[in-house]
């Protein structure tokens, strides 16, 4: 098995594999190179810490930083959300909204349903936030 700057050759797989895993060992070292040629032509994308807050929500979390949180969202123009599931998505792990406010910096709530004493305290959190002055867009999930 040859290797360049630790980059698998997908012409060259190694010995013993065969049918399916060597398909998948190909296809992957066909993905690591196109990362590698990505990561050589384009920089990292970076967004300055000062643009954004980052909160994470679980029963520990203060009063006082809800209260700021539901502030901020209650000034907000839009929001996104996203959703993790774990195997199923009837089984959510994790919650992410994300303020676009008229003034920076923007909120990033990180939702952790585990670490929730009940689903109802998630509901009230999120319903407290959203409010008739935030803009919902759906959009399809894409994985």
């Amino acid at each position: 098995m040859s290797t360049i700057m630790g980059i698998r050759d997908p012409n060259n797989p190694p010995e013993g594999i065969a049918g399916k895993r060597k398909r998948n060992w190909k296809r992957n070292a066909k993905k690591e190179q196109q990362n590698y040629k990505y990561k050589l032509k384009y920089p990292p994308f970076h967004i300055p810490s000062q643009y954004y807050k980052v909160y994470h929500i679980h029963q520990f979390t203060d009063l006082e930083t809800l209260d700021h949180i539901i502030t901020h969202f209650e000034s907000c123009t839009s929001y996104t959300i996203d959703t993790e599931a774990v195997r199923h998505p009837s089984n959510l792990a994790l919650i992410q909204v994300q303020s676009i406010p008229a003034q920076l910096p923007s909120y990033v709530l990180l939702i952790q349903l585990r670490h929730l004493k009940t689903i109802q305290v998630l509901r009230n959190q999120l319903c407290t936030c959203i409010n008739a002055n935030c803009r919902l867009e759906v959009g399809m999930d894409q994985g």
